[in-house]
């Protein structure tokens, strides 16, 4: 029942399970929607986030992730609530799966987001020298992390 709700959710919000397995940005993009998603619709899946190359990881999703991708033949999308309805609707608008930039803003958003999570005592100059150590060689950081107010907003909206 939770692949087919992981599915059907993920899905609705653009991840393409046709290309996951092949593509890495697919993978990076469902790690994290899955990571908001934790956020706002307090998503049930073992095991926790850590920091990692593309900023927030968890492994054992990732082992849900390609269960599903095995599973795909077997696996039929669910009824999706309302209350989960508002939740992608949101998600959508604020990072758009087709947006070319996508797997760049949702790896800096997610990492600054985790950082922040992470060390509550920590200094905004502080997250702000971490994120730029982590993920200033990504195309466009300037610009997405001039909007990182933005998306946080928008998301708690």
């Amino acid at each position: 029942m939770f692949l087919n709700w992981l599915y059907t959710v993920l899905t609705e919000i653009g991840i393409d399970f046709n290309a996951f397995t092949g593509n890495k940005d697919e993978r990076i993009k469902a790690q994290k929607y899955c990571y908001i998603l934790g956020k706002f619709y307090n998503l049930p899946i073992d095991g926790s986030f850590s920091l990692y190359i593309n900023g927030p990881y968890n492994s054992k999703l990732a082992d849900t992730l390609y269960g599903i991708t095995r599973k795909k033949s077997t696996i039929n999308t669910v009824e999706i609530d309302e209350n989960l309805r508002g939740v992608i609707n949101r998600i959508t608008e604020v990072f758009p799966a087709n947006d070319p930039n996508i797997v760049n803003i949702l790896e800096i958003y997610t990492t600054y987001d985790f950082i922040s999570n992470h060390y509550p005592n920590w200094t905004d100059e502080q997250r702000s020298n971490e994120l730029q150590r982590l993920k200033g060689h990504l195309p466009e950081f300037n610009n997405i992390v001039n909007n990182l107010v933005s998306y946080q907003q928008r998301l708690a909206a």
